[in-house]
């Protein structure tokens, strides 16, 4: 059939006009005739036993006796549907053809042509085929261990972009394959569905939540505006109400461009979050394009190999770094405040969940009801099915902070994992504050208790379970990289530099230089260890017990070495290091790292899912690509922090000032 089809394509495309000898010009001709009749008669063969009588079996073969004819709207129509390209063996496995040139096609007016759709085949390799390739693709590579058989069967899956005549349905195109199967012993089946379709006039289907989420939207951005106004409008005036003022614009966008310090003793955690956010959106970036690539068979198992590009896989320590920080604020802010006020640990509770819930709804609500207008393309329905549906189903779990438990591919926001684990934690934070302030040196020693145990737990998890290493490539690896259980040592290495910092304020501390030194060379030392060690898990074969290692003290020892840098720069031992990491660019980013933590993914799935062709992967070509996504992430996180995180941060300020003021005046 491949080779029928090829020589009918070749006979079209070649003419008579591009000869000169005139009996070369009447072989070629007969030539011609004689294929295309070969050929009609073949796929008649396929057409009328499995779909004759129905519109589209009418319809396929006008457009066949069209192309045969070179009528141009039918070559249009077979040059937009998909070809086998080279590259099959390295994971080229998306022949997507032309999507927009497809559904540009349709009957003009004087009734010549066909109304078109776009419709993606998936093709899955019977169980023989699947297990050749599998021998001669993978084993030939550098590296097996990126590639076990379980998620080879999910790569290895053909995706063929069809532009077929509309009035074909999806029960159509299975019967005509089923024919074509038995017909040519194809080694494999398809898998047609009408979600994968789609035409010049198909809408996006909208759910029962889309109007409620718009109205939302909608006066939300009405009463921004409206403050905005009156902000501006009455700032000469010394009597108006800050409370409006909270919601404007334009006194928020001036709180986020400041370069005043809220805190000059922790700005090199500024430069430490930025760096870190961009880490986790160059990981997430790396993943996405790997699953649209031409080469991602040769990404998977050589690429993500090579001691070179480890520092792309170390983005997993980045949230080990916002633990580190997190644990860092909650006690050495708490403690501070203490010192002044009396502690309400219902309103640190409180102060938590409104901090963190405008911004979480918001992107929650984005994902489920309006994302989905803006993705358009051969690429679009997976991540149409992952962020809008598993947003209507579970977006409640992410808003309660137990995402973490649901299983990753269910998740609505999959990066909200890590705001669950460090809302979990901060549970903790009333009980450490009160045993640092109360007793620190009991408090330290439980500390040790409590990681000792963790350890244990997580040890004794990944040898039962067989758990690996490597997140959404080994089995299981959910079980411990998710669980608060197995990350609160890292929260409570946090902790304890939080309270060793609020001491500082206190009792200054001294480092002796040769100490210091000593100190960075082994933080340095063990960051650049654990950021390679990514390659050696990725290299070797899996083995349990250097999982359980990798998945106990990585963590926590990176946690530690993270520690020292902050402790050294906030304690004036590393001037030249806290001056670069409390840059104002590193403070405005820091400032928005919540808000692009929260839209960054949904941004780089709008942008892949728009992709009307794959690429080839490459470093370059990621660290190219990179500078395009940032600049769109952080479009979408200033205004996600603008409408949504900023007024509330100010409500809170606002209404913790006016608590001051009226416990000031009671005493």
């Amino acid at each position: 059939m491949k080779v029928t089809l090829a020589l009918v394509i070749f006979s079209v495309l070649i003419g008579p006009t591009y000869l000169q000898l005139d009996f070369l010009s009447k072989t070629l001709r007969t030539y011609q005739f004689l294929i295309f009749n070969f050929a009609k008669l073949r796929l008649l063969g396929v057409i009328n036993p499995s779909i004759n009588g129905t519109t589209c079996a009418e319809d396929l073969k006008l457009f066949m006796d069209a192309a045969f004819k070179a009528e141009w709207w039918a070559v249009k129509m077979l040059d937009a549907s998909g070809k086998f390209n080279p590259g099959v063996l390295q994971g080229n496995m998306k022949f997507l053809g032309s999507y927009d040139q497809c559904l540009g096609l349709q009957k003009d007016q004087a009734g010549v042509g066909l109304d078109t759709q776009y419709c993606t085949m998936l093709l899955k390799p019977d169980k023989n085929l699947e297990d050749f390739l599998y021998r001669n693709v993978i084993k030939a590579k550098a590296n097996k261990r990126l590639m076990s058989t379980d998620l080879f069967k999910e790569y290895a899956v053909i995706e063929f972009g069809l532009c077929i005549p509309k009035s074909c349905t999806m029960d159509d195109l299975t019967n005509l394959w089923k024919r074509f199967q038995v017909l040519y012993q194809a080694p494999g089946y398809s898998e047609f569905s009408d979600k994968l379709c789609y035409s010049k006039n198909k809408k996006v289907v909208p759910s029962k939540f889309d109007i409620y989420v718009f109205w939302f939207f909608g006066v939300t951005l009405f009463v921004e505006l409206a403050c905005t106004v009156y902000d501006l409008y009455t700032r000469s005036q010394p009597r108006r109400l800050d409370i409006l003022v909270n919601f404007s614009l334009y006194t928020n966008a001036k709180r986020l461009m400041s370069r005043n310090y809220e805190n000059e003793t922790l700005t090199c955690l500024y430069g430490l979050r930025s760096f870190c956010i961009i880490w986790v959106i160059l990981g997430h970036i790396m993943l996405n394009k790997s699953l649209t690539s031409t080469n991602v068979l040769q990404m998977t198992t050589e690429w993500m190999g090579r001691l070179e590009n480890a520092f792309f896989l170390g983005s997993v320590y980045a949230v080990d770094t916002f633990l580190t920080i997190s644990g860092l604020l909650v006690v050495y802010v708490y403690l501070d405040y203490s010192d002044k006020y009396k502690l309400n640990f219902s309103l640190v509770y409180g102060h938590r969940i409104l901090r963190l819930t405008p911004a979480l709804l918001a992107t929650v609500l984005l994902e489920m009801s309006v994302v989905k207008y803006f993705i358009q393309g051969p690429l679009a329905f997976p991540y149409l099915t992952t962020m809008a549906t598993n947003c209507e189903k579970r977006g409640v779990d992410t808003l309660f902070f137990v995402s973490n438990a649901v299983e990753r591919d269910e998740r609505c926001l999959r990066q909200s994992w890590y705001v669950s684990v460090d809302s979990q934690l901060y549970l903790l934070t009333p009980f450490m504050v009160f045993c640092f302030k109360r007793q620190p040196g009991k408090t330290f020693f439980g500390v040790v208790v409590v990681c000792l145990c963790s350890f244990v737990y997580t040890w004794m998890t990944v040898i039962k379970n067989n758990i690996g290493s490597l997140l959404f490539i080994d089995n299981n690896s959910e079980m411990v990289y998710f669980s608060p259980l197995c990350r609160i040592p890292v929260w409570l290495i946090g902790t304890c530099l939080g309270y060793v910092l609020y001491r500082h304020n206190h009792q200054k501390i001294s480092i002796p230089k040769r100490v210091n030194y000593v100190l960075w060379i082994l933080s340095m030392t063990v960051i650049i260890i654990l950021t390679m060690y990514q390659t050696v898990l990725v290299r070797e074969a899996h083995n349990v017990y250097r999982s359980a290692f990798s998945n106990t003290f990585c963590k926590p020892l990176w946690a530690l070495a993270i520690g020292f840098i902050i402790l050294s720069c906030c304690t004036g031992h590393s001037d030249p290091v806290n001056t670069f990491l409390s840059h104002p660019v590193f403070m405005l980013i820091g400032k928005l790292s919540y808000s692009i933590y929260l839209i960054h993914l949904t941004v780089i799935h709008v942008i892949v899912a728009n992709k009307q062709q794959t690429d080839y992967f490459s470093t370059f070509g990621l660290l190219f690509d990179f500078w395009g996504y940032f600049v769109y992430i952080l479009i979408s996180a200033t205004a996600l922090c603008l409408v949504f995180e900023t007024p509330t941060v100010s409500i809170l300020r606002y209404l913790e000032t006016y608590v001051a003021n009226m416990k000031k005046k009671k005493t």
